[in-house]
C-alpha cells in the first residue's frame, strides 16, 4: 500500500465563501478524513496468492459456478485495484466470465468464495477511501475531471470547480458539456423534474373537508375519549401518517412555497386514502390527474375497478384468488405464504409442471412405488436410514440412479412421510393400504452384489445387542481379547439405555458375529455382509 498524500495546508479560515478557499478547505477535510480511515484499516499487505486449480474443490462432482479466470480477475480487482466485491462482480460480468448477468448473484458467489477460502476482507467504506487517496483516481475517479465552475443553484457556492469525471470524448462532464445533444438532454431532464413535481397537483379543499368530517366520526366512535382528544391522532393513524404531518397539511404549511399552500400531489393523497372507506375518485371524481410518468389506470377484467396497466387484475381480485402455499418442509410445517399461481406454490417453492426426470447423482422426487416399498419394509423401532439401506441393496425402481446415496434416499423418505402422515402410525398404515390397493403388492428384487455403498458403513446395533444378551457367559473382557474391540464399545452396544449405541460399524459387527459364531444372514437378513 502506497503512503497516502498528506493533507493540503489550508490558509486561515475566513468568513467569506470564496470559491477557491471553499474548494481548498473541502479537499483538506476529505484528505484528512481519508488519512484517518486508512490508518485505522487492517493490514492487507499480506494478500493471499491468486487461486489455482488445486484451490477449487469439486462439490458433489460439480465445479463452482465461477471459473478460475473469473476468480483470478476478482482477486486482482479486490487486492490489486482496491475494489469491492461488487466491483469484482461487475468486472466478471463485463468480461463474460459468468453464466448470469445478475450482479447480486455474482456478488453472492464471490462472497461465498471469500468466506470459504478465508481471504481477508475490508469494509466497503475502506475501499472507497483507498480510491479517494489514490493519485490516479483508482476505479471510480478519472484522472480527467471537469474544470467548469458551479452556478450556485445547488449546495456548492458559485464559482466552485465541478470536479466530476470528464466524459471519454470530452473535457467536460455530462452536466457542463456544451454539445447540443447534452444540452437537449439536460433541458429534457429539467422539464421532466418540473412536470413530475407539478403535473398532478390538486386542490386540498375536498380533502380538508373530508378530514374534518372523518375525525368527528372517529371521535364519536371512541370509547370515553380524553377531554383534549380532538380526533386528529386517530385520523392520522388511519391515514398512515403522523399527527404533525396531517396538521401541516390542514394548516397549509406542508410546502414552503406560498403558492402551493392549498395544493398537494394526487399520489400523496392516494397513499393516504389507501386504508380508508373512501378513495381519491370519491373525493375528486374520475378526472383526477395522475403523474406524467405514471400509467393510466385500466379496468380490471374481473370486477371492472381501475387497475395498473402492468397488472393482470386489481389488488382486490388478486387477493381473492390467493391461497396458502401447499409446500411442506422437512419439519412438517406448511409454508405461510399466499399465492395466486395455478400450481398453489409460492415463487420460492414453485417447480416446473409435469413429471420430473430423475437426475443421476442428485436427489429427485420420491415416487409412490419407492414410498410403498419403504412403508412395507418399515418395522417398529427401525429408522428410515435402515430402511433406505435395504432399498439401496435391493435397488427397486432403480433408486441408485435417482439418488446419490442411502442418506439422500432416507431424507427423501422422511420428508415424504412427514408431509403425508405427520409420522402418525395409524396414518402411515392407512397410507400403506391405499398405495397397496392402487399399485398392488410390492415385490423386492434380490440383493445385487454391486450394491455395497462406501459412504454408509453402519448397521443397526439391535441384532448384536440381542446376540450378546443370549450369551451371558461371555464377558466384555473376553470378547475384547478375542475380537480386538474395546471394552467401551462393547459396553455401549450391550449397555443401558442412557449409553446405548444405536449404530455399529460393519467391520465391528462382522468381528463380533464371528466371535459369537452367528452367520451374518441370520443377524441381518436384508443387508449384504
Amino acid at each position: 500500500m502506497t503512503a497516502p498524500t498528506p493533507p493540503l495546508a489550508a490558509p486561515p479560515r475566513r468568513t467569506s465563501r470564496d470559491p477557491q478557499r471553499y474548494a481548498l478547505e473541502a479537499e483538506n477535510r476529505r484528505r484528512a478524513r481519508a488519512l484517518e480511515q486508512v490508518l485505522a484499516l487492517p493490514d492487507l499487505d499480506q494478500a493471499p496468492p491468486p487461486p489455482t486449480l488445486q484451490d477449487i474443490p469439486a462439490r458433489n462432482g460439480r465445479m463452482p459456478l465461477l471459473s478460475l479466470q473469473a476468480l483470478t480477475l476478482a482477486h486482482r480487482v479486490y487486492y490489486g485495484e482496491s475494489g469491492t466485491l461488487t466491483d469484482a462482480a461487475r468486472a466478471i460480468i463485463a468480461a463474460g466470465l459468468s453464466d448470469t448477468d445478475s450482479l447480486t448473484r455474482v456478488t453472492d458467489r464471490l462472497r461465498t468464495w471469500w468466506v470459504r477460502q478465508r481471504w481477508p476482507t475490508r469494509p466497503a467504506r475502506a475501499s472507497v477511501t483507498l480510491r479517494d487517496i489514490a493519485h490516479d483516481g483508482g476505479l471510480i475517479r478519472s484522472p480527467r475531471t471537469c474544470q467548469q465552475r458551479t452556478t450556485g443553484n445547488g449546495r456548492a457556492p458559485a464559482g466552485k470547480i465541478c470536479g466530476q469525471n470528464a466524459l471519454k470524448d470530452s473535457d467536460f462532464c455530462h452536466h457542463h458539456d456544451p454539445r447540443p445533444q447534452y444540452v437537449a438532454r439536460r433541458a429534457e431532464h429539467a422539464r421532466r423534474l418540473a412536470a413530475a413535481r407539478t403535473g398532478d397537483l390538486i386542490d386540498l379543499g375536498p380533502f380538508r373537508a373530508w378530514c374534518q368530517q372523518r375525525r368527528v366520526e372517529l371521535l364519536a366512535q371512541a370509547d370515553s375519549p380524553h377531554r383534549n382528544d380532538r380526533g386528529w391522532g386517530r385520523l392520522a393513524a388511519e391515514l398512515g401518517t403522523s399527527t404533525t404531518v396531517l396538521l401541516r397539511v390542514m394548516h397549509g404549511t406542508h410546502n414552503r412555497d406560498p403558492a402551493k399552500r392549498d395544493l398537494i400531489r394526487a399520489r400523496t393523497l392516494r397513499a393516504y386514502l389507501t386504508d380508508t372507506p373512501v378513495s381519491l375518485h370519491d373525493l375528486y371524481g374520475p378526472d383526477t390527474p395522475t403523474s406524467p410518468g405514471a400509467s393510466a389506470p385500466a379496468p380490471c377484467p374481473g370486477c371492472g375497478a381501475p387497475k395498473d396497466r402492468t397488472a393482470t387484475r386489481c389488488l382486490a381480485c388478486h387477493r381473492a384468488q390467493q391461497q396458502q402455499c401447499t409446500h411442506v418442509d422437512h419439519r412438517g410445517l406448511r409454508c405461510p405464504t399466499r399465492t395466486a399461481d395455478p400450481s398453489a406454490r409460492c415463487a420460492q417453492h414453485r417447480r416446473p409442471l409435469g413429471p420430473r426426470r430423475p437426475r443421476p447423482g442428485r436427489p429427485s422426487a420420491l415416487t409412490d412405488e419407492v414410498l410403498l416399498h419403504a412403508l412395507t419394509l418399515m418395522r417398529p423401532g427401525q429408522s428410515w436410514r435402515h430402511t433406505a439401506e435395504i432399498l439401496w441393496t435391493r435397488n427397486p425402481a432403480d433408486v441408485r440412479t435417482a439418488y446419490r446415496d442411502p442418506k439422500a434416499l432416507a431424507q427423501a423418505i422422511t420428508r415424504k412421510v412427514r408431509a403425508l402422515t405427520g409420522e402418525d402410525p395409524d396414518r402411515i398404515e392407512q397410507l400403506r393400504d391405499q398405495l397397496t390397493h392402487t399399485l398392488g403388492q410390492p415385490v423386492l428384487p434380490e440383493p445385487s452384489p454391486d450394491a455395497q455403498n462406501p459412504i454408509s458403513q453402519f448397521v443397526p446395533a439391535g441384532p448384536l445387542r440381542a446376540a450378546l444378551a443370549a450369551r451371558p457367559d461371555l464377558t466384555h473382557a473376553h470378547l475384547s481379547r478375542s475380537t480386538g474391540i474395546s471394552v467401551d464399545v462393547l459396553s455401549r452396544i450391550h449397555g443401558s439405555q442412557r449409553r446405548r449405541a444405536h449404530r455399529v460399524h460393519r467391520r465391528t459387527a462382522t468381528r463380533l458375529l464371528e466371535a459369537l459364531q452367528i452367520p451374518w444372514s441370520t443377524a441381518y437378513p436384508d443387508l449384504l455382509p
